[in-house]
């Protein structure tokens, strides 16, 4: 999924469909739903936009430690 990608869907990090796929990590979010993250609720584009900054950040600091 990752290497099909367009530019746009790269720069998004997601794929859209009937749901939107996570090119990280590859899970499918159905376009509509309200997916939680810590405290804070989010539509599906954002919800993986949010995990990406997220997932980002726990990488950053396991290459620090």
């Amino acid at each position: 999924m990752f290497w099909s990608a367009s530019a746009e869907d790269l720069k998004r990090g997601d794929v859209h469909h009937a749901a939107t796929d996570s090119l990280v990590c590859g899970r499918s979010f159905m376009k509509g739903v309200i997916y939680r993250e810590e405290d804070t609720y989010y539509e599906a584009e954002k919800f993986i936009s949010v995990r990406l900054g997220t997932e980002y950040q726990r990488q950053r600091n396991r290459k620090r430690a």
